[in-house]
């Protein structure tokens, strides 16, 4: 197998310095045309490509944004990836790639991935409320975004939906609909309980409570058929036709749960969430509820990552960004017969 060619091999051929090849491929200097012009035609007929990682020393920028996503149990793995998407189009359409860290390191991760200078910035996924990585974030050499808000986040961007405004508008549709008494059906998965949207949705549906002196119910419940069918029937026995699904509780769910316990949506009883479009299908009825953006939010978080790589001093740090929830018109929400 023949050896790649060098920028060496290129100044020979071209009759000039490594250095004046080293200014032609990296733009650092002004090079006369003829020069460029004999190191162009030397590269092109060695086939010379580049060193992608020296060019990236060169030019302190290697066009990568690192996506810290660990995978923990419990977490859906779908919805994780399809975030991913979202954010790797986002990058592409910005000409950058993504670098992808799976392994739960915690605070040491980010610090490996920040001090490798093989990422421009780092964006971390799966936050909780007691974050352990937001100190190590405001102390690494490079820009980062926090896709969630933990509890704490002093000195770090953070991107996030607008839990809080989501949940608020939940109840507020189903209180408008006739709903004095609404069920809020909430995951028991300990680590799902540990991420700080959970709370800012229950805090958004609490203060509408509240506000229009309503009464709401908790039903913890399991994922899937049996755990929807559950909370259904508890929701029955009770008396509530409303119900919330708070997410990341599949609305799908509750919807055929309903049907299997010989309700119709829509017309017995109503129920919404929180959600995305692809965690809503298949279900017995079009679904009303608010939508999650994630093609926005990608856009955002990349956004400002890049925004802070050219002039970091110029993004600041410490800030929330909130991605507001857009409603969908469905046909799952009734007027409870007075």
């Amino acid at each position: 197998m023949s050896k790649l060619p060098t920028s060496r091999d290129v100044a020979r051929l071209a009759g000039v310095s490594q250095s004046t090849v080293s200014f032609v491929i990296n733009q650092s200097r002004p090079v006369s045309n003829e020069a460029r012009e004999r190191v162009m035609q030397a590269a092109l007929r060695l086939g010379y490509q580049p060193h992608s990682g020296a060019r990236a020393l060169k030019n302190r920028r290697s066009n990568l944004l690192a996506v810290v996503a660990p995978h923990r149990p419990g977490l859906d793995a779908a919805s994780q990836m399809r975030y991913i998407d979202a954010i790797a189009r986002a990058c592409r359409r910005r000409d950058y790639d993504v670098m992808l860290v799976t392994s739960d390191e915690g605070a040491d991760g980010i610090i490996r991935v920040a001090s490798t200078a093989l990422c421009d910035a780092v964006l971390v996924m799966e936050v909780q409320s007691n974050e352990q990585r937001t100190e190590a974030l405001s102390r690494i050499s490079i820009p980062a975004v926090m896709i969630g808000i933990p509890d704490e986040h002093e000195g770090v961007n953070c991107v996030d939906f607008d839990f809080e405004a989501a949940g608020a508008s939940c109840i507020t549709l189903l209180a408008n609909a006739g709903h004095q008494t609404i069920a809020l059906v909430a995951e028991t998965n300990p680590t799902i309980l540990a991420a700080n949207y959970t709370r800012r949705f229950a805090r958004g549906v609490e203060r509408v409570v509240q506000e229009l002196s309503l009464r709401r119910v908790d039903i913890p419940a399991e994922g899937g058929a049996y755990g929807s069918h559950q909370a259904v029937q508890e929701a029955m026995r009770l008396g509530v036709s409303g119900l919330i699904a708070s997410p990341p509780y599949p609305l799908s769910d509750l919807l055929q749960a309903m049907v299997a316990n010989g309700l119709q949506p829509g017309v017995d009883s109503s129920a919404v969430s929180f959600t995305e479009k692809a965690d809503i299908d298949p279900s017995p009825v079009a679904p009303t509820y608010f939508s999650q953006n994630r093609d926005e939010a990608a856009s955002q978080i990349v956004d400002l990552a890049l925004a802070a790589v050219a002039d970091r001093k110029a993004v600041g740090s410490g800030t929330v960004h909130l991605v507001p929830p857009t409603f969908v018109a469905g046909n799952s929400v009734i007027t409870p017969a007075s």
